[in-house]
């Protein structure tokens, strides 16, 4: 009958003491969660240097009502359309400003499906280099001899520069979106669409 209790088993033996009650005990549990904390403290830390450092970047730009222009996607789609019929064609050409050294000036030539300048059209732009996103700069031009308006943009930096324009006349609408090359010649030809 012994040997039938030794092999039950749910039957337990008593825990044997520690055979040196001097040797110090090791407390592996308590370790654990605070080499957790201190990994998510590095992590939300370093994250926050991130977004900080991201926040004063001026190659980073949030897309400004991006929602909205979504939802009204189709009507965007119909302005543009209604632009189209128009027949207008805008020449865009972003150089240094004559006279003002360390100053960009952009060049917007309207012209109708004649080939005619545009005369008497309310031009605004939005230019900004393609680099520096965040540093946009919004122009009004109603004054344009012969079609041309010109525009001041700080800041003369080569490159690939993003041109936003809407022009109105009267009840007509036109609206470009155009990247140009900074000192390229005219016709905002070159760079990427």
């Amino acid at each position: 009958m012994s040997h039938d209790l030794a092999r039950d088993p749910s039957v337990r033996s008593a825990p044997s003491a520690p055979s040196d009650p001097s040797a110090p005990r090791r407390h592996t549990g308590r370790f654990w969660p605070w080499l957790a904390g201190g990994l998510l403290a590095v992590t939300v830390v370093k994250y926050a240097i991130v977004l900080s450092l991201m926040g004063g970047d001026p190659s980073i730009a949030i897309e400004e009502d991006y929602y909205e222009r979504a939802v009204a996607w189709d009507d965007e789609r119909a302005a543009r359309a209604a632009s189209d019929a128009l027949g207008w064609t805008a020449a865009i050409e972003i150089g240094p400003a004559p006279g003002l050294p360390g100053r960009g000036e952009a060049r917007i030539a309207l012209t109708d499906r004649r080939g005619e300048p545009v005369d008497g059209a309310r031009l605004s732009a939005r230019i900004f280099h393609q680099a520096r996103a965040a540093e946009a700069t919004e122009a009004v031009s109603a004054a344009a001899t012969a079609g041309l308006h010109r525009l001041e943009v700080p800041g003369a930096r080569a490159g690939y520069w993003r041109v936003e324009i809407e022009a109105r006349r009267g009840g007509e609408r036109f609206i470009e979106e155009r990247t140009v090359l900074f000192g390229a010649g005219a016709a905002g030809a070159g760079g990427p669409p």
